[in-house]
């Protein structure tokens, strides 16, 4: 039995080895092609005039994020910048829909969605101190 067993794993060897190197190549390369899908929470920065200032703003939104595994790997959350331009709006309640091109990601990672796509609000004058 160990005979058929030894003569099994040593008869043609060098092929036998040659062949596992190549599958486990394949085996990696097919593996590092596959996109993974991340979903990553993120502040939203509202860019605003000096005299005005936010409420009932939406602090955070949620991006679906798709790339290479090792892409996505390492990837945090300050390295991703979400921002809202509200310079030169008028006062009161606005919808604002949070547009892609405002949405700054690594290279090689691709926006899925980002949730809310759009942020509800109050923009006011901040208030006169009297000092």
């Amino acid at each position: 039995m160990t005979d058929l067993l030894s003569e099994f794993f040593l008869k043609n060897w060098k092929i036998k080895v040659y062949s596992l190197v190549i599958s486990l190549g394949l085996w990696l390369v097919v593996l590092g092609q596959r996109n993974y899908i991340v979903t990553k929470e993120v502040s939203i920065e509202y860019l605003l005039d000096q005299n005005y200032i936010l409420e009932g703003e939406p602090k955070v939104v949620e991006l679906t994020l798709e790339g290479k595994r090792q892409a996505l790997k390492g990837l945090t959350p300050s390295q991703i910048s979400v921002f809202v331009d509200l310079r030169g709006q008028l006062t009161g309640f606005k919808r604002v829909k949070i547009p892609k091109k405002n949405i700054s990601l690594p290279v090689g990672i691709k926006l899925v969605n980002a949730e809310p796509e759009v942020v509800d609000f109050t923009l006011r004058l901040r208030p006169i101190s009297s000092e």
